[in-house]
Parts: structure tokens; C-alpha cells; sequence
């Protein structure tokens, strides 16, 4: 046989192979990539949202971030570092972190840097949800405290211009009243 036909036929049996296995790789791995992309909106292009904060619409935020470290740790967090304990679990894929922060801050409060009016209840710090004999127990609330990590008796951080609205640990809204 000639060496030249003998050459010719071993590169078009390597190119063959190479076609094939190329095929072979597009058909099964490529495209069930690419639909799994394409169905997870990987191609997709949102635009990121603003936050519009509203004192309910903080509360209960709040509460699902609450919710989330209670699913996953057993217990609410400490009331001494509640918010550092939340904050990565308040944010949203289609929101800035700057603006998924607004989430912890009053709006009925009067704005300046670093001011943020919602404190945690020392009576659920680090308390499974059902070991609460009252379901109507406020875990986060308004109070005029405008520190990071505020925290304490609900009762006594009351103050008309926060608001004196908690959310409970049963999730529901509940107005707070001075006795």
C-alpha cells in the first residue's frame, strides 16, 4: 500500500474520532449546561431594586432573617449581637448590600449615619421559638435606641416617635402599650 494513502486514512481516522468526541462532548455535557444555566438565569439581566423601607415591611424582614438563623442554629440569636448575627441573612439577590441594610433601619425615626431604632427583646436572646410560653412575645421592636445590636425589655425602651410596633415570635404584628 502506499505511504501516502496510509497517512491520508490515519489523519482522517483521527479527525473522525475528534469530530466524534467533540460531538459526543457538545451533545452531553454543553447543551444540559447550558439549558441548567438558562433555567437558573444565569443569562438573564436584572436590574437591581431599591429598597423602599416601611417600618411592617422592616419588621418582617427582620423576622425571616430571625427565622433563618433559627433554622439553622436552633435557637434565635444572642440579643448583645443580634444584628451582626442576621445582617448576612437580610440580603436579597436582586438588591445591593447597602441597600438590603435599609432593612434595619426606622423609617419613622429622623435619618442620620449610623442611627438604625429597632432593638431586640433580651427575653428571646438565645431561646429555642418554643420554649416561649407566649407566642405574642415581641422579638424585635421600635424603641428610640439608635445603636447597633440595641437590645432589652421591650417595656421599657417605649417611645412614641420609634413607633412602638414589634413583630412576635409567632411572626405577627403586634402594638406595643405602656403599662
Amino acid at each position: 500500500m502506499d505511504p501516502t494513502a496510509v497517512k491520508k486514512r490515519w489523519k482522517l481516522a483521527i479527525w473522525s474520532i475528534v469530530a466524534g468526541m467533540s460531538f459526543a462532548l457538545l451533545l452531553w455535557v454543553v447543551i444540559p449546561l447550558a439549558r441548567l444555566a438558562r433555567h437558573l438565569g444565569v443569562f438573564e439581566k436584572h436590574d437591581m431594586r431599591t429598597y423602599n423601607a416601611s417600618n411592617e415591611a422592616n419588621l418582617a424582614a427582620l423576622y425571616a432573617a430571625f427565622m433563618n438563623y433559627h433554622e439553622t442554629e436552633g435557637k434565635f440569636p444572642s440579643s448583645a449581637k443580634w444584628m451582626d448575627d442576621v445582617k448576612t441573612r437580610i440580603r436579597a439577590n436582586d438588591m445591593k448590600p447597602e441597600e438590603a441594610m435599609k432593612k434595619f433601619v426606622n423609617p419613622l425615626l429622623p435619618v442620620k449615619k449610623g442611627a438604625y431604632g429597632y432593638a431586640m427583646n433580651d427575653a428571646a436572646s438565645e431561646k429555642y421559638k418554643g420554649d416561649i410560653k407566649d407566642p405574642k412575645t415581641p422579638l424585635i421592636f421600635d424603641t428610640n435606641d439608635v445603636s447597633w445590636n440595641a437590645h432589652g425589655d421591650p417595656k421599657k425602651m417605649l417611645d412614641a416617635k420609634a413607633g412602638n410596633l414589634a413583630i412576635a415570635v409567632d411572626g405577627s404584628l403586634v402594638k406595643l402599650q405602656s403599662k
